[in-house]
């Protein structure tokens, strides 16, 4: 379990047992938004102005990305591809192990971010009044 404040504290609890870990480092800017891969390895957040990697095996940043008025995030299932809502530029598809940025769509804000069960399709609503299906 995550969790992510406004002051910038992220930190990790034990699912069963309630247990605070260990504060993830970072800079103290707020969370807005946070995602886990599957297999519980990295932790991405939407911090300030960028989306930051975490490895919480070493409790580290991987990387960090700046992006305008970040919104929502979602991860694919095979932990391959994260998906970015923005205020300003829409949609981006990052790397989720570089943070590389891979497409970009959508011509208004993002509000609403999911991947399929199967990974092999994304759906993205907007304040541009479409709804759109991506095959990945």
């Amino acid at each position: 379990l995550c969790s992510g404040s406004s002051s910038g504290e992220l930190q990790t609890w034990g699912f069963m047992t309630g247990a605070v870990h260990l504060p993830i480092q970072g800079p103290t800017l707020p969370i807005y938004g946070l995602c886990a891969s599957s297999d519980g390895r990295f932790l991405y957040a939407i911090r300030g102005k960028a989306i930051a990697s975490y490895n919480l095996v070493t409790r580290t940043m991987s990387w960090s990305v700046a992006l305008p008025a970040l919104w929502s995030m979602c991860i694919c299932p095979e932990g391959r591809f994260l998906y970015v809502g923005s205020r300003r530029s829409g949609l981006a598809c990052l790397d989720a192990a570089t943070g590389q940025k891979l497409l970009g769509g959508h011509s208004a804000t993002v509000t609403a971010l999911s991947v399929s069960p199967d990974g092999k399709t994304l759906c993205t609503g907007g304040f541009d009044g479409t709804v759109v299906l991506w095959d990945i």
